[in-house]
């Protein structure tokens, strides 16, 4: 029961208050802010993640309520460098110093806890997907790469763009944990597991990542490797369109399971990660398709059959 009254409470709440970001709408932009402009007071509102900090000041959120790793707080990079993106954003909208302070403490944590082979490792299970602690993410990855790129560009301390550039050597391959071959493409994989699913959000994230390293540093590989995921990106959207709606993943269509239709929020994820890819690399189709998926959301028809939907997959969890 404490399941389905978490997830209606959640569903209620995306339907009647869903969380939108701002997004990027120039490359000059990327100089400052991330691609998905977070905002500190969203996050601590617990908005998006339910956000605590431990005692160094470093993000720390509950494992989901239907991960079999309990009850306890853990430390999620993907997390972790939203809420340093976040702070980030309010140092550049406001000169606020203890933001900034906030934000280069962070990207210490990013430095201080990447593994020797150049990765941040999430701690939890993800039970829907049958992931287990600990494991690897292409979107872990990206978010990392985003923000050492902003603390070395802030600070000039040599360190970040190391460690980036450590990170990025792990995206380099085009078929490993965290990556696959998908529509003649690339593909970048939010969670790895037996049958991975295919993340949109996740995927579209981490390209973030991609376009923020060759913006930053000039490297051709990442202009390559952007070229092949705008490519895959550009074959693959309409699988995850339903028609009236998106969905979250593809394993309703790789691997049989129940279809996935996003919430609010993640259908405007959708919608504004291809607006700001159309606006970084002047992809039209990607605008295209934002507008097509923007007006899903404005027939209403379809926001009642998606929740409908949503419900009868909650009351079988």
């Amino acid at each position: 029961m404490n399941k389905i009254y978490f997830y209606i409470k959640k569903l209620y709440n995306d339907i009647f208050n869903p969380l939108v970001y701002d997004y990027v709408k120039s490359n000059e932009d990327l100089n400052k802010y991330y691609f998905m402009k977070y905002n500190v007071d969203d996050m601590l509102a617990h908005r998006s993640q339910r956000f605590h900090f431990d005692n160094k000041g470093i993000p720390v959120i509950p494992h989901y309520v239907d991960s079999s790793s309990g009850s306890s707080m853990h430390y999620f990079p993907i997390a972790i460098g939203q809420m340093a993106l976040a702070y980030l954003h309010k140092y550049w909208n406001d000169q606020d110093e203890s933001a900034k302070e906030k934000f280069i403490n962070i990207s210490d944590w990013f430095l201080e806890n990447q593994t020797d082979d150049g990765y941040w490792l999430a701690y939890t299970n993800v039970d829907k997907f049958r992931v287990k602690s600990p494991w690897k993410s292409a979107m872990a990855q990206s978010r990392a790469i985003s923000v050492l790129l902003r603390a070395h560009s802030l600070t000039g301390d040599e360190r970040y763009l190391n460690s980036a550039k450590r990170a990025f050597d792990t995206m380099l391959d085009r078929e490993s944990d965290i990556s696959c071959v998908l529509s003649g493409g690339r593909f970048y994989l939010e969670y790895p597991s037996i049958k991975p699913p295919k993340v949109l959000n996740g995927f579209m994230f981490s390209i973030f990542g991609i376009i923020d390293f060759a913006h930053f540093t000039g490297d051709e590989r990442a202009h390559k490797i952007l070229n092949d995921c705008l490519y895959s990106l550009s074959n693959i959207l309409k699988d995850y369109d339903t028609g009236k709606w998106t969905t979250y993943d593809l394993n309703h269509i790789e691997y049989g399971d129940r279809i996935r239709p996003c919430t609010v929020h993640y259908q405007f994820i959708h919608i504004n990660q291809l607006k700001t890819l159309y606006y970084t690399t002047g992809h039209e189709n990607l605008m295209e398709t934002a507008i097509k998926w923007e007006n899903y959301y404005k027939k209403k028809s379809n926001l009642i059959s998606v929740y409908y939907n949503k419900f009868r997959g909650i009351v079988k969890l």
